[in-house]
């Protein structure tokens, strides 16, 4: 899903309570919100314009996808000039040039995607990134960029490897009775999640905690 601009819903801050909502969602182990696209959850992820790479599938506006793709799929400068006139809102940004040569043509549709993705809703965005602060999720989110597959849609699943590398245990201190017993449930949990991946072997197919 794409953020779209919304200027009575950014006055009333709704874009940050959203922000909150999922932070909650994802604290108390509700279902996931992936529903974000990729440019959106890059900007959530780095906050940096300059760290997007911009899809022009991740667009909203279905007339801008469909004629901004014609512009980028030309081969000629008679095609992508025919493609151009079709593409009237691009007289809506700013520092585009009126003419494109063909050699030019990516470096055109990546920043009319990026306008389009991150640029037009970024106030939308930073306002829902306010709320993903709530409980500390979005420090952890951007600590751990891989966890990005709970905020982006069509997100490859997050293997039980990749969990482990991210939850890291604070134990106590080692040799007490208590660390023994923080020892074996992280083994119990690895076993767990690796069940959960198929990943079983006969010696622990079942683990119990």
């Amino acid at each position: 899903m794409a953020v779209r601009c919304n200027v009575h819903c950014q006055s009333n801050g709704t874009f940050r309570i959203i922000g909150q909502m999922l932070s909650t969602i994802i604290t108390q182990g509700g279902q996931s919100p992936a529903i974000f696209t990729k440019s959106c959850v890059e900007y959530i992820i780095y906050g940096d314009i300059d760290k997007i790479k911009p899809d022009i599938d991740d667009i909203p506006d279905a007339e801008v996808r469909r004629t901004l793709k014609k512009v980028r799929d030309s081969q000629t400068q008679t095609a992508l000039n025919a493609a151009l006139a079709e593409c009237d809102w691009r007289f809506e940004i700013d520092g585009l040039p009126r003419n494109v040569n063909i050699q030019d043509v990516q470096t055109f549709t990546n920043e009319c995607a990026l306008y389009f993705t991150v640029l037009k809703p970024q106030g939308m965005l930073d306002q829902l990134i306010a709320g993903l602060k709530y409980y500390g999720v979005l420090e952890l989110i951007r600590e751990h960029p891989a966890m990005k597959v709970l905020l982006e849609a069509n997100s490859e699943e997050m293997t039980a490897d990749q969990v482990t590398r991210i939850l890291k245990p604070m134990y106590s201190a080692a040799g007490s009775n208590r660390r023994k017993q923080e020892e074996l449930v992280i083994v119990k949990f690895q076993d767990f999640l690796n069940c959960i991946q198929g990943k079983c072997t006969n010696a622990r197919e079942s683990p119990e905690m």
